[in-house]
């Protein structure tokens, strides 16, 4: 990666953390991988317990929750 390529990915990368939004990055098999602190608040977990863990896992019925998201 070239110094501009990772300038910009830094920039990005505060860009999220600094957002009000909570940001959340998934697998392929909607494991988290990423996170920012708006998410860490949401969750009211921190980023080392969350990753690798299936979001669906955090809702009441999480194959109504996938398949609810799989249809937008």
């Amino acid at each position: 990666m070239d110094a501009v390529s990772r300038k910009m990915d830094r920039n990005i990368n505060n860009l999220i953390e600094m957002s009000i939004d909570a940001f959340v990055m998934l697998d392929l098999n909607d494991n988290i991988i990423d996170l920012n602190s708006a998410a860490e608040d949401l969750f009211a977990m921190k980023s080392e317990k969350l990753k690798q863990a299936n979001l669906f896992n955090f809702f009441r019925e999480p194959n109504r929750a996938k398949e609810f998201a799989r249809s937008l």
